[in-house]
């Protein structure tokens, strides 16, 4: 490849891929390994200490890849990257609403179910009101 038309393949791939370092690009003529691609679990042997390893190569900058990789024809998963994971369906969720509202349904239920013994709840209220007057009265003349 002369010099030229790779200043030119670095120009073109520039504007598309304007957020991509020309290196990063370069990465695709290459192998990419599983360090580049995965965290890594490291252990110190002296320390005995270990640690996660980020990987070399962000998850955007691997999917900036794959595109540059499929614009240039090559096979992604062949480069060396993960293949690409299916979209997910998002979880529908209810809204969580204010407490009054969720407690609303439990509220009309007990509310329903004492006006039905509204009736009984008056009377023994009116009893138990007689006799409270009915014990303040004396039975003397005076």
């Amino acid at each position: 490849m002369s010099s030229a038309s790779v200043k030119a393949s670095q120009r073109f791939y520039k504007s598309v891929f304007s957020n991509i370092p020309v290196n990063q690009l370069y990465r695709i003529r290459r192998p990419i390994t599983e360090a580049d691609v995965k965290p890594q679990f490291v252990k110190n042997e002296n320390t005995g200490k270990s640690h996660w390893r980020k990987p070399r190569l962000s998850l955007r900058v691997q999917s900036d890849l794959r595109k540059v990789a499929e614009l240039m024809g090559e096979d992604s998963v062949a480069l060396g990257l993960p293949e690409k994971s299916p979209n997910k369906v998002l979880r529908a969720r209810p809204n969580k609403l204010e407490k009054h509202e969720r407690k609303r349904s439990e509220r009309e239920a007990s509310i329903r179910q004492n006006m039905e013994k509204m009736d009984d709840t008056i009377k023994t209220w009116r009893e138990e009101k007689l006799k409270e007057s009915s014990k303040g009265k004396s039975n003397m003349p005076f």
